[in-house]
């Protein structure tokens, strides 16, 4: 609430910070398109756990529909930039964008943990740490990450507001220009336009990459398409074949149930990377062939 920022006596850090990157600061444009590019990078990380939850069937939610709502979170924050810091307006430029900063990061921070509640609705065994916190340092910074976004633009937005009230003319109660137009020689406007453009593109790149490389692979399951595929939470062809099983799974349970999954054949490899599993049930499946 930048209205009730009281006055303090910024750092020399702070004042070099707010001068640059701040929101009236002449760099802010590149600084929102580099941070937003790693949050998508890093929140892009989070769909293997949500891969998880909508690969195992829940009471209470279709994990599927947070699956898909983190994904279209993750395209408008792939788009807004573009959208925002063309505008003609300086304060949908800057402030707008901050505003907008801090909502993704919420949405971010409560699908996550609103998903990983739903499991307490089931089997409470399903929420391990490496579903809670990632199984590699990226999805462990994904998570945190949103944290300290929101409260470092919350202080940037009444650093900002402290700048503006200070601008005031005396006597004239009319505010200076806080707010440049240009990015203040650092790029030429016409870099910065390119640039602008150019960050959607690289944004959902880094969405459908993340989405797509292990389909394509074929090594793990990371897409949640609907369908009536016999073999859930693992993948058939259509003559029953096993052909792959998410690498998630025996992070999940070491007990894995295929059971009159209409399982005919299984392809070499089928079960590669679930070293954690320790069961699996294949009964009452005509099962001919194993590669």
């Amino acid at each position: 609430f930048p209205w009730f920022a009281p006055p303090r006596k910024e750092s020399r850090v702070a004042m070099l910070y707010a001068k640059y990157l701040g929101i009236n600061g002449t760099m802010f444009e590149l600084k929102v398109m580099g941070l937003q590019l790693m949050t998508v990078i890093l929140q892009s990380t989070k769909l293997r756990a949500f891969a998880m939850l909508a690969t195992v069937p829940a009471p209470c939610v279709d994990g599927a529909l947070f699956f898909w709502f983190f994904v279209g979170t993750l395209v408008v924050n792939s788009v807004y930039p573009f959208i925002l810091l063309n505008a003609s307006d300086p304060w949908w430029r800057r402030d707008a964008v901050a505003f907008v900063d801090i909502g993704l990061d919420l949405a971010y921070l409560l699908t996550f943990f609103l998903a990983l509640a739903s499991i307490q609705c089931g089997d409470s065994n399903l929420l391990n740490n490496q579903l809670a916190f990632g199984s590699n340092i990226l999805a462990f910074a994904g998570l945190f990450q949103p944290i300290f976004h929101v409260f470092t633009t919350c202080r940037a937005i009444e650093a900002a507001q402290r700048e503006r009230v200070a601008a005031v003319a005396p006597g004239t109660g009319e505010a200076g220009a806080s707010t440049p137009d240009t990015p203040g020689g650092v790029i030429s406007p016409g870099t910065l336009r390119r640039l602008v453009r150019a960050f959607p593109i690289f944004a959902l790149l880094c969405v459908g990459a993340t989405m797509f490389v292990g389909q394509l692979g074929g090594d793990v399951v990371l897409y949640p398409f609907p369908n009536d595929d016999p073999c859930l939470p693992c993948r058939c062809d259509g003559n029953g074949r096993l052909k792959v099983c998410p690498d998630f799974l025996d992070e999940i349970d070491s007990e894995l149930w295929l059971d009159n999954s209409a399982i005919t054949a299984i392809k070499s490899g089928a079960f590669d990377g679930l070293d954690g599993l320790a069961h699996v049930s294949l009964d009452d499946n005509a099962i001919v062939t194993i590669e």
